[in-house]
């Protein structure tokens, strides 16, 4: 009986185990979804010539390293479009 206790105590604690994993994959699936999206608007507003607001949309998105380079972008493309 206690054996069986125990092994059931262990079963339920890789369940909750795996509970945990799997809530942190699904937060993580909603945050790269969220990024897809933003990132296809992206596309969008560049595609219809609104490169500004692209600009900023990608900003939102990327990594901190990378903003650098954004930034330095972003002004090349204000100086392209005129602005």
């Amino acid at each position: 009986m206690a054996r069986t206790k125990s092994f059931i105590r262990g079963q339920l604690e890789e369940l909750k185990e795996e509970i945990k994993n799997l809530e942190s994959l699904q937060t993580e699936a909603t945050s790269e979804k969220q990024k897809l999206i933003a990132l296809k608007t992206a596309l969008a507003e560049y595609e219809n010539g609104n490169t500004l607001k692209m600009i900023r949309r990608i900003r939102i998105h990327l990594p901190f390293s990378h903003a650098s380079q954004w930034q330095k972008r972003q002004k090349s493309a204000l100086i392209f479009e005129g602005w």
